[in-house]
């Protein structure tokens, strides 16, 4: 190509779009982990509201009778929760409902195969679970036909117009799978000339689902365990809880707070036992304790006791119920870090528990005096402000980790630096890249401090950032690596903690020093 840039006129010549600001990853996104009554077992599938709960999860009922996934997922988005990612923990050996549909031909044919979406007895037909209707389209047409699905009797979904014939638009497997909330087809490939090898008119029950074996403690270690867990793909800043498997389940919350630490970005939020005493609760709190290192000690927290709550699924006048406060927890964090930032503590005034109406043991300032320093938060009922979270403590003994929104505030930090700085991977490893990071963080950073999250009269006392040829010696360079260096002085407590950031050629990783 001729080169033009000595030629009389106006030259338009395209440049690297250079990356914007620095910006925060987002935080009080949730997930909960337990048993329900249906779901795509051991996946974590994201959910934005109570109504999509319902619809994918069910609310309660057959093996889901004593799980308290459905109040945790009420109470999260009751109390201010907008994301929550959700995993219905499941045993191998749960069976999908099905329904075996033949043609219109003579001598019927099997044609088209319906299966409930996830696994469970509540898809079976028999028991009011699902069932298929075939009918005649709204446009009336012979070669076309019209799909509803019932659950428990009403329609919930109505597909119209669909085909066998897998080169037309509306052929129905390309129609109905990975859209319907409830189904999903398969065509068996009826030997009948169209028009006749469309599903006969009829309506017919789904069968043969199963809960199988329900989900014991091992499950519930099994998904959290990194490299296995459902939410290892699930970059986010997360808040994880598997509601009512705290107090003697010690080994799921000790196996939350291991997967919490090992991700480097979440914490686990576990409930204490339903009917714990105080001194109990304490004990509790101990065995925990001596169950983790003193880092995982401080990617987690403990709630107690039990909240009393409106029950939605119950019966009779009235009906109450005692849930784990855990789903309520994650809400509220969600509520504060949208409104203040997750700098601040969910405690206090500002923390109260929306749609509960008492606690299950009656908390004292001597009570909690027992119970703050074992790292046990309390749930307080105040005759002014309501019921409200009273404590905000890990389970760390390190007093520059004893508080949640610490951790959660250091977490959100190294996941922003990892994220962000996602544009250098590959980068010339020069003084140029340096100053650019250096630059982006001091950015980022007097944000964070204008806004309250990082302590000091001036930005200098609030934190630092580093990233110059000490650091980066000729054999950090060789070997692909960027060494950066974060201090930061969270608004409390006030110590000064270090986050070193490590650029290879593969990706970004934050340790904290």
């Amino acid at each position: 190509m001729a080169d033009l840039s000595q030629v009389p006129g106006v030259q338009a010549q395209e440049l690297p779009t250079p990356p914007g600001p620095m910006v925060g990853v987002t935080t009080g996104v949730a997930a909960i982990l337990g048993i329900t009554e249906r779901g795509v077992p051991n996946k974590a599938v994201e959910v934005n509201s109570w109504t999509a709960y319902k619809t994918l999860y069910g609310t309660i009922g057959g093996v889901a009778a004593s799980s308290y996934m459905a109040y945790a997922a009420k109470q999260f988005f009751d109390n201010g929760g907008s994301r929550l990612f959700v995993v219905r923990v499941a045993h191998s050996d749960t069976v999908i409902a099905s329904a075996v549909l033949v043609d219109r031909a003579g001598t019927p044919q099997n044609t088209l195969t319906v299966n409930a979406i996830s696994a469970g007895a509540w898809a079976n037909g028999t028991t009011g679970g699902l069932s298929v209707t075939i009918a005649v389209p709204s446009s009336g047409s012979a070669n076309l036909f019209k799909l509803q699905v019932l659950l428990n009797g009403a329609v919930v979904e109505t597909w119209d117009n669909l085909s066998m014939d897998s080169t037309q638009n509306q052929y129905a497997l390309a129609v109905v799978n990975g859209n319907s909330n409830y189904i999903t087809l398969a065509n068996d490939n009826s030997a009948t000339a169209a028009p006749n090898n469309m599903p006969a008119l009829a309506t017919t029950n789904l069968a043969s689902g199963a809960d199988g074996t329900a989900a014991a403690d091992a499950d519930f270690t099994a998904q959290l365990t990194q490299g296995t867990a459902s939410l290892d793909g699930v970059e986010e800043n997360l808040m994880i809880a598997c509601p009512g498997h705290g107090g003697t389940a010690y080994a799921v919350t000790i196996a939350g707070f291991q997967y919490a630490a090992a991700r480097g970005d979440s914490v686990f939020i576990s409930d204490l036992g339903a009917t714990d005493s105080a001194t109990q609760a304490a004990t509790d709190a101990g065995t925990i304790t001596a169950g983790l290192t003193s880092t995982q000690l401080s990617y987690g927290a403990l709630y107690y006791p039990y909240i009393l709550v409106s029950d939605p699924f119950g019966v009779g006048s009235n009906p109450v119920k005692y849930i784990p406060p855990s789903g309520g927890v994650l809400g509220v964090h969600a509520r504060i870090d949208r409104s203040r930032g997750v700098h601040k503590a969910a405690a206090g005034s500002e923390a109260n528990l929306v749609g509960v109406t008492g606690i299950y043991t009656a908390i004292n300032d001597q009570v909690q005096a027992s119970l703050n320093p074992v790292g046990v938060n309390c749930i307080r009922v105040f005759n002014n402000i309501g019921t409200v979270i009273w404590g905000n403590r890990t389970l760390s003994m390190d007093r520059k980790l004893k508080f949640l929104q610490t951790r959660r505030f250091l977490n959100f930090l190294k996941l922003s630096f990892i994220k962000d700085f996602a544009f250098s991977v590959f980068e010339p490893n020069d003084e140029t890249l340096w100053a650019n990071l250096i630059k982006r963080g001091n950015q980022f950073l007097t944000e964070q401090w204008r806004n309250r999250a990082l302590k000091g009269n001036t930005a200098q006392q609030a934190f630092f950032v580093k990233c110059d040829d000490e650091l980066n010696t000729q054999t950090v360079i060789d070997n692909g690596q960027v060494i950066y260096q974060v201090g930061v002085n969270p608004t409390r407590p006030a110590e000064t903690i270090i986050l070193q950031f490590a650029q290879t050629d593969t990706g970004a990783q934050v340790t904290e020093a």
